[in-house]
């Protein structure tokens, strides 16, 4: 089991993400994203980027051209 001393010195995973910069996606982009699928992002940004939905982080992905490609995914 869990000790409550164990527990107390997780992180969640969005703290050890921190210095990625995070893009945010409609609930419909992030479960075509979360499946695999590029999905077409209003970002000028470009590179990796953590990507959120409702409050969540559900990716790490690639952004270049308009677009998000998902390297990791998240099912927290």
């Amino acid at each position: 089991g869990h000790s409550a001393a164990r527990s107390q010195r997780l992180m969640p995973v969005e703290a050890a993400l921190a210095d990625i910069p995070a893009i945010v996606l409609t609930n419909f982009q992030a479960e075509r994203l979360q499946h695999g699928e590029t999905v077409y992002v209003e970002s000028p940004e470009v590179g990796v980027r953590c990507v959120m939905s409702s409050g969540r982080l559900i990716a790490i992905a690639e952004v270049a051209n308009g677009k998000a490609r998902p390297k990791r995914v998240f099912n927290l």
